[in-house]
C-alpha cells in the first residue's frame, strides 16, 4: 500500500512539472472569471462584492515568490563556489533519496531472476 501511495504521489508530482504552465494559466482564468463575475454582480446587482481581494492573494503568491527567488540567487551567487548548486534543505534531501531508493528497490526486484532451474530449462 505504502509502494502505491509513493507511486500515485510521484505521478502527480510528475504530471504537476510536466504542466505547471497550464495549470497556472487555469488558475489565472479562474480569478479573472471570478472578478468579472464579482465586477458584473457589483454593477448590474448592488451585490457588495470586495473586488480588491481577488489580488491580495496573488500579491501574496507572488511575493513570497520574489522573496524565494532573492533566496535562492543569493545562495546560489554569493555563498557557494562557482558550478556548485546550493545545498538542498534536509527535508527536501531526505525526499530525493527516499525516491532513489525505492526505485533502485524496484530495479533489483524487476531483474531478479524467476524460481526455477538456473540453466534456463523449466523444471
Amino acid at each position: 500500500m505504502k509502494k502505491l501511495i509513493s507511486m500515485s504521489l510521484l505521478a502527480v508530482l510528475d504530471a504537476l512539472a510536466h504542466y505547471w504552465v497550464a495549470i497556472c494559466g487555469l488558475i489565472v482564468l479562474a480569478l479573472v472569471g471570478e472578478w468579472s463575475y464579482g465586477y458584473h454582480m457589483n454593477n448590474t446587482h448592488g451585490a457588495h462584492y470586495d473586488l480588491a481581494s481577488c489580488w491580495q492573494g496573488i500579491q501574496v503568491i507572488t511575493g513570497a515568490g520574489c522573496i524565494g527567488l532573492g533566496k535562492y540567487l543569493t545562495d546560489s551567487w554569493l555563498n557557494t563556489e562557482k558550478g556548485q548548486y546550493p545545498p538542498l534543505p534536509k527535508s527536501i534531501q531526505e525526499v530525493i533519496d527516499y525516491v532513489r531508493a525505492s526505485k533502485s528497490i524496484e530495479a533489483d526486484n524487476s531483474c531478479s531472476p524467476s524460481s526455477g532451474a538456473s540453466d534456463g530449462t523449466a523444471s
